[in-house]
């Protein structure tokens, strides 16, 4: 397993409570690929936050996803979330950590 897909498959409860899906990171993960069209109506059908990051965080399942996945957090303004990922594989960082600096 590639480090990104490692380290987003180990924090993955940590995640799925402060990924924010409902303002355009599902429009990025399909522009670039990473989620399809039917993936998309998935979450979308939804209704709890936490179930449809459960369910984006299901959809990645390769190295190249989790890249287009980090990408799409950049672009929709969730840097606290990439910092979290790149930095967890490196030296340990906790998401409570990054965040009690906000």
């Amino acid at each position: 397993m590639s480090q990104t897909l490692t380290v987003i498959t180990q924090q993955r409860e940590q995640l799925k409570d402060v990924i924010e899906p409902n303002f355009g990171l599902l429009d990025v993960l399909v522009s670039s690929s990473a989620l399809t069209n039917r993936q998309r109506q998935d979450v979308e059908s939804v209704k709890a936050l936490y179930r449809k990051n459960d369910q984006i965080l299901d959809f990645l399942t390769t190295e190249d996803q989790c890249q287009k996945f980090l990408r799409a957090l950049e672009k929709t303004g969730q840097h606290h979330v990439v910092n979290f990922i790149e930095r967890r594989g490196e030296s340990g960082v906790s998401l409570n950590c990054l965040f009690s600096s906000f």
